[in-house]
Protein backbone atom coordinates (compact mmCIF):
# COMPACT_ATOMS: atom_id res chain seq x y z
CA UNK A 1 0.00 0.00 0.00
CA UNK A 2 1.04 3.32 -0.79
CA UNK A 3 0.13 6.47 0.14
CA UNK A 4 0.13 9.34 -2.46
CA UNK A 5 -1.19 12.54 -1.60
CA UNK A 6 -2.93 11.66 1.47
CA UNK A 7 -4.61 8.95 -0.85
CA UNK A 8 -3.78 5.46 0.07
CA UNK A 9 -3.15 3.52 -3.33
CA UNK A 10 -3.02 -0.60 -3.34
CA UNK A 11 -0.94 -2.47 -6.18
CA UNK A 12 0.49 -5.04 -6.68
CA UNK A 13 4.68 -5.69 -6.65
CA UNK A 14 6.30 -7.45 -9.57
CA UNK A 15 9.26 -9.67 -8.36
CA UNK A 16 9.89 -11.88 -11.33
CA UNK A 17 8.09 -13.57 -14.37
CA UNK A 18 6.42 -16.82 -13.11
CA UNK A 19 6.66 -15.84 -9.51
CA UNK A 20 8.78 -17.70 -6.64
CA UNK A 21 9.14 -21.57 -5.57
CA UNK A 22 10.84 -19.96 -2.42
CA UNK A 23 9.49 -21.25 0.66
CA UNK A 24 12.64 -21.74 3.01
CA UNK A 25 16.37 -21.08 3.29
CA UNK A 26 18.98 -23.26 4.87
CA UNK A 27 19.99 -20.54 6.86
CA UNK A 28 18.08 -17.39 8.22
CA UNK A 29 19.40 -16.08 5.24
CA UNK A 30 19.90 -17.08 1.70
CA UNK A 31 20.64 -16.41 -1.40
CA UNK A 32 18.30 -16.91 -4.24
CA UNK A 33 18.54 -17.15 -8.13
CA UNK A 34 15.49 -17.54 -10.99
CA UNK A 35 15.57 -20.60 -13.33
CA UNK A 36 13.78 -19.45 -16.05
CA UNK A 37 10.76 -20.00 -14.50
CA UNK A 38 10.52 -18.73 -10.93
CA UNK A 39 12.84 -17.60 -8.20
CA UNK A 40 14.17 -20.13 -6.35
CA UNK A 41 16.37 -20.97 -3.04
CA UNK A 42 20.14 -21.49 -4.43
CA UNK A 43 21.46 -25.21 -3.06
CA UNK A 44 24.84 -24.22 -3.56
CA UNK A 45 25.39 -20.60 -2.47
CA UNK A 46 24.26 -19.91 1.27
CA UNK A 47 24.43 -16.99 3.45
CA UNK A 48 24.95 -18.22 7.42
CA UNK A 49 24.15 -16.50 10.07
CA UNK A 50 27.16 -14.84 10.66
CA UNK A 51 26.98 -13.69 6.88
CA UNK A 52 30.07 -16.00 5.95
CA UNK A 53 29.16 -16.99 1.75
CA UNK A 54 30.27 -20.30 0.77
CA UNK A 55 29.19 -21.83 -2.31
CA UNK A 56 29.97 -25.91 -2.66
CA UNK A 57 29.71 -25.38 -6.88
CA UNK A 58 32.93 -22.83 -6.97
CA UNK A 59 36.07 -24.70 -8.39
CA UNK A 60 38.35 -26.39 -5.75
CA UNK A 61 40.99 -29.56 -5.36
CA UNK A 62 43.42 -30.93 -3.35
CA UNK A 63 45.21 -34.13 -4.77
CA UNK A 64 48.43 -36.36 -3.72
CA UNK A 65 50.60 -38.42 -5.18
CA UNK A 66 50.26 -41.90 -2.98
CA UNK A 67 53.32 -43.60 -4.25
CA UNK A 68 56.95 -43.26 -5.10
CA UNK A 69 57.86 -42.44 -8.83
CA UNK A 70 61.67 -44.20 -8.53
CA UNK A 71 64.10 -43.15 -11.36
CA UNK A 72 62.06 -40.23 -13.03
CA UNK A 73 64.39 -37.44 -13.39
CA UNK A 74 68.01 -36.96 -12.46
CA UNK A 75 69.33 -36.02 -16.41
CA UNK A 76 66.96 -32.94 -16.11
CA UNK A 77 64.12 -34.70 -17.13
CA UNK A 78 61.03 -32.77 -16.90
CA UNK A 79 58.36 -35.15 -15.08
CA UNK A 80 54.77 -34.39 -15.00
CA UNK A 81 53.93 -35.84 -11.48
CA UNK A 82 50.38 -37.42 -11.11
CA UNK A 83 48.95 -36.84 -7.86
CA UNK A 84 46.31 -39.77 -8.00
CA UNK A 85 44.59 -39.34 -4.29
CA UNK A 86 42.26 -36.57 -4.23
CA UNK A 87 40.77 -35.30 -1.12
CA UNK A 88 38.51 -32.97 -2.58
CA UNK A 89 37.12 -31.22 -5.87
CA UNK A 90 34.04 -29.64 -5.64
CA UNK A 91 33.23 -29.13 -9.76
CA UNK A 92 35.45 -32.66 -10.68
CA UNK A 93 37.57 -31.02 -12.78
CA UNK A 94 40.56 -32.50 -11.38
CA UNK A 95 41.44 -35.96 -13.27
CA UNK A 96 43.33 -37.89 -11.17
CA UNK A 97 44.29 -40.02 -13.60
CA UNK A 98 46.16 -37.61 -15.72
CA UNK A 99 47.23 -35.22 -13.18
CA UNK A 100 45.53 -32.53 -15.07
CA UNK A 101 42.83 -29.83 -13.84
CA UNK A 102 40.61 -28.15 -16.49
CA UNK A 103 39.21 -24.51 -16.06
CA UNK A 104 35.30 -25.06 -15.84
CA UNK A 105 34.92 -21.98 -16.84
CA UNK A 106 36.84 -18.70 -17.58
CA UNK A 107 38.31 -16.74 -14.46
CA UNK A 108 41.41 -16.21 -12.35
CA UNK A 109 42.49 -19.10 -10.51
CA UNK A 110 45.15 -19.82 -8.03
CA UNK A 111 47.40 -23.09 -8.30
CA UNK A 112 50.11 -24.70 -5.92
CA UNK A 113 51.96 -28.02 -5.86
CA UNK A 114 54.85 -29.35 -4.11
CA UNK A 115 57.11 -32.48 -4.67
CA UNK A 116 60.01 -34.20 -2.87
CA UNK A 117 62.69 -35.67 -4.84
CA UNK A 118 64.68 -38.47 -3.21
CA UNK A 119 68.11 -40.21 -3.71
CA UNK A 120 70.12 -36.90 -4.43
CA UNK A 121 73.36 -35.84 -3.21
CA UNK A 122 75.99 -33.17 -3.09
CA UNK A 123 76.45 -33.65 -6.87
CA UNK A 124 72.66 -32.52 -7.35
CA UNK A 125 73.20 -29.36 -8.78
CA UNK A 126 69.76 -27.85 -9.94
CA UNK A 127 66.29 -28.53 -10.16
CA UNK A 128 63.09 -26.54 -11.26
CA UNK A 129 59.01 -27.18 -9.91
CA UNK A 130 56.26 -25.76 -12.83
CA UNK A 131 52.99 -25.56 -13.41
CA UNK A 132 52.51 -26.02 -17.05
CA UNK A 133 49.28 -24.32 -18.47
CA UNK A 134 47.41 -25.16 -22.23
CA UNK A 135 47.48 -21.06 -22.56
CA UNK A 136 51.54 -20.71 -22.60
CA UNK A 137 51.60 -19.14 -19.27
CA UNK A 138 53.64 -21.65 -17.17
CA UNK A 139 55.57 -20.66 -13.83
CA UNK A 140 58.91 -22.70 -12.94
CA UNK A 141 60.51 -22.01 -9.19
CA UNK A 142 63.96 -23.40 -7.90
CA UNK A 143 63.68 -26.26 -5.18
CA UNK A 144 65.37 -25.83 -1.88
CA UNK A 145 67.22 -28.63 -0.40
CA UNK A 146 67.13 -29.76 3.26
CA UNK A 147 69.13 -30.57 6.21
CA UNK A 148 69.75 -34.27 5.26
CA UNK A 149 71.80 -33.50 1.93
CA UNK A 150 69.64 -35.99 0.22
CA UNK A 151 66.34 -34.52 -0.74
CA UNK A 152 65.16 -31.98 -2.29
CA UNK A 153 61.88 -30.19 -1.37
CA UNK A 154 59.82 -27.94 -4.03
CA UNK A 155 56.98 -25.80 -3.77
CA UNK A 156 55.47 -23.85 -6.15
CA UNK A 157 52.52 -21.03 -6.36
CA UNK A 158 50.82 -18.89 -8.89
CA UNK A 159 47.95 -16.73 -9.81
CA UNK A 160 46.75 -17.56 -13.71
CA UNK A 161 44.09 -16.30 -15.98
CA UNK A 162 42.38 -19.10 -17.57
CA UNK A 163 39.54 -19.78 -20.29
CA UNK A 164 37.14 -22.24 -19.67
CA UNK A 165 38.69 -25.51 -21.05
CA UNK A 166 42.32 -24.78 -20.62
CA UNK A 167 44.13 -27.07 -18.87
CA UNK A 168 47.05 -27.00 -16.23
CA UNK A 169 49.30 -29.81 -14.58
CA UNK A 170 52.52 -29.97 -12.33
CA UNK A 171 55.51 -30.95 -13.27
CA UNK A 172 59.40 -31.13 -11.62
CA UNK A 173 62.82 -32.24 -12.94
CA UNK A 174 66.23 -32.09 -11.59
CA UNK A 175 69.79 -32.55 -12.31
CA UNK A 176 72.45 -34.86 -11.16
CA UNK A 177 74.16 -36.68 -13.63
CA UNK A 178 73.24 -37.78 -17.19
CA UNK A 179 71.31 -40.94 -15.74
CA UNK A 180 67.36 -40.97 -14.64
CA UNK A 181 68.65 -41.92 -11.10
CA UNK A 182 66.24 -39.53 -8.93
CA UNK A 183 62.36 -40.74 -7.15
CA UNK A 184 59.80 -38.39 -6.74
CA UNK A 185 58.31 -39.30 -3.19
CA UNK A 186 54.54 -40.55 -2.46
CA UNK A 187 52.78 -41.42 0.18
CA UNK A 188 49.97 -41.57 2.83
CA UNK A 189 50.78 -37.94 4.06
CA UNK A 190 49.03 -35.16 1.97
CA UNK A 191 52.31 -33.08 1.73
CA UNK A 192 54.46 -34.74 0.45
CA UNK A 193 53.94 -34.19 -3.49
CA UNK A 194 50.91 -32.93 -3.79
CA UNK A 195 48.92 -30.13 -6.02
CA UNK A 196 45.68 -28.25 -5.54
CA UNK A 197 43.81 -25.06 -6.75
CA UNK A 198 40.53 -23.06 -6.28
CA UNK A 199 38.88 -20.15 -8.10
CA UNK A 200 39.18 -16.64 -7.21
CA UNK A 201 36.65 -14.79 -9.50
Amino acid sequence: METINDTETTFPLPVASGGTGVTSFAYDKGIITYDSSNIVSNQYTQLDSNDILTNTKNPAFFAYKSATSNNVTGDATMYSFICDTETFDQTSSYNNATGIFTAPKTGVYFFAAAAYCTNADASTIEGRIGIVCSNGYNVYFSPTRDSTNDTFFSNIYYEFKLTAGDTVYPTVYFYKNSANSLNIAGGSSLITTCFWGYFIG
